[in-house]
């Protein structure tokens, strides 16, 4: 028989203080629930807004999706800068705590309790209208390959430009193939999504050693 998390599992939740199994049985009443959905997603917007808890929060992309039906979006989509950040450990990338969080890995190494070190990163942003899956490997000894592929056939037209201290550091078509930017050292770029000379959606890239 199902049973809603209480207010106490739903803030230990949020602070990340969830033992892994029972965190585990929380998400899995998410998949069961309706109305579980619309409560942690509500209370992920809200927390989102007023804190910094969201950056170490992991929150499941059917409750997102679920958010954003609930929670109408106002704001310029070029306006919406979001943070892309890995670090060098060893030969390897690991993810920075305060910046969006790779697919695929576990909730407690989002949330910083284990760090996890891999050849290579994939995420999966919006920018502008358009989601895009965004591949950061290991190129070098402090060099990574980032690749950006659109999620759905992108409209015609659509570019990539990455520029670090304001010059252009590459220029490419975002066609369905996607495109590849290698040998990228220790820096910080701005990605931006452009169509018709007007950017339609941006991030930031920053790459630690």
């Amino acid at each position: 028989m199902h049973h809603c998390p209480d207010e106490e599992t739903l803030a230990a939740y949020f602070d990340g203080l969830l033992p892994p199994s029972e965190e585990n049985q929380l998400l899995a009443s998410l998949r069961e629930c309706p109305d579980c959905i619309d409560t942690v997603a509500a209370l992920g917007f809200v927390i989102g807004g007023e804190t910094d808890a969201w950056k170490t929060t992991s929150v499941p992309a059917a409750v997102t999706a679920r958010a954003k039906a609930l929670w109408p979006v106002t704001a310029d989509p070029v306006s919406r800068a979001m943070r892309l950040a890995v670090k060098w450990i060893g030969d390897a990338l690991s993810p920075l705590a305060d910046a969006i969080q790779p697919m695929g890995m576990p909730a407690v190494a989002m949330r910083g309790a284990a760090a996890l070190a891999l050849d290579e990163l994939q995420y999966e942003v919006d920018m502008g209208n358009s989601a895009f899956t965004i591949s950061v490997e290991v190129d070098g000894p402090t060099e990574v390959a980032v690749s950006v592929r659109a999620v759905d056939p992108p409209p015609p037209g659509l570019m990539l430009r990455l520029r670090c201290q304001g010059e252009t550091r590459a220029m490419s078509s975002l066609g369905s193939a996607g495109t590849t930017i290698s040998a990228l050292p220790v820096g910080t770029y701005e990605m931006t999504v452009e169509r018709a000379d007007k950017t339609v959606g941006h991030l930031e890239l920053v790459l630690e050693a």
